[in-house]
C-alpha cells in the first residue's frame, strides 16, 4: 500500500497558497513525492510480486476537485488515480497483480483538527454529517486486497462529500419549505467577503 503524500510548504513549513505564492521547486517536490516516487515503487515491484498480489494506492477526494491553495496536491492525486489505471492495465496481463485506489475524504489527523472550523463545515456538507477515521480507510484497503476480482477500482471513502454540492442542498431545503433566506444572505456575504479578500491581494 502506498499512502505517503505531501503538500507545498512555505519556508516556515506552513501550508503554501500556491496561487498567490507559487514556487516551482515546491510544486515539483509535491509532484515528485506524490506521483513520481509512487510510480517508481510500483514499477520496482513489477518482477517482485506473485500472481494474485495487489497494489493499493491512496489517492484522495481531492483527485475529483480543483484546489484553491493546494494546487499541486490536487493535481498529484488526480495523476495518481490515472497512473493506477495504467498500472492496472499492464500489471494484470503481465503477472496477474491487481492495482486499486482508495480515495479518503475528510479524515482528521488528530483531535485538534477535529475541533477546527474547516472540519466542522466539512461534516455539515457531508451527507453522513460526520468525519471519517483511519480504520474506515483500512477496512476498504483490506477488502480490496482480499477480493481477487477487484482491479482498477477507485474506492471513495468520503461519506459522500464529493457528491454533495452546497447549492443543491440549499435548493432542497428551500423546496421543502425551510426558511433559507437569511441563511442564503449570510452565505452570500461570507463567500463574497472571501472573494474580495482574495481579490485584494492582487490590488
Amino acid at each position: 500500500m502506498n499512502c505517503y503524500a505531501t503538500l507545498a510548504e512555505t519556508d516556515e513549513h506552513e501550508l503554501r497558497h500556491e496561487f498567490f505564492d507559487f514556487n516551482y521547486e515546491e510544486f515539483g517536490r509535491v509532484l515528485t513525492s506524490n506521483i513520481a516516487v509512487i510510480a517508481s515503487i510500483c514499477m520496482g515491484l513489477k518482477d517482485n510480486m506473485v500472481s494474485g498480489g495487489c497494489i493499493v494506492n491512496i489517492t484522495s477526494s481531492a483527485a475529483e476537485e480543483g484546489g484553491f491553495a493546494t494546487i499541486s496536491y490536487n493535481a498529484s492525486k488526480a495523476a495518481l488515480k490515472n497512473l493506477s489505471k495504467s498500472l492496472a492495465n499492464n500489471f494484470g496481463p503481465y503477472n496477474g497483480v491487481r492495482v486499486n485506489c482508495v480515495a479518503p475524504g475528510w479524515i482528521p489527523q488528530s483531535k485538534d483538527v477535529v475541533a477546527g472550523n474547516a472540519v466542522e463545515l466539512a461534516n455539515k456538507l457531508t451527507p453522513l454529517s460526520t468525519y471519517g477515521a483511519p480504520q474506515d480507510v483500512a477496512q476498504v484497503v483490506i477488502s480490496l486486497i482480499e477480493n481477487p476480482y477487484a482491479n482498477n477500482v477507485n474506492y471513495g471513502v468520503d461519506g459522500g462529500i464529493t457528491s454533495s454540492y452546497l447549492m443543491y442542498l440549499l435548493e432542497s431545503s428551500d423546496l421543502s419549505g425551510s426558511e433559507t433566506n437569511e441563511l442564503m444572505k449570510t452565505l452570500i456575504k461570507i463567500i463574497g467577503d472571501a472573494k474580495e479578500s482574495v481579490k485584494s491581494k492582487n490590488d
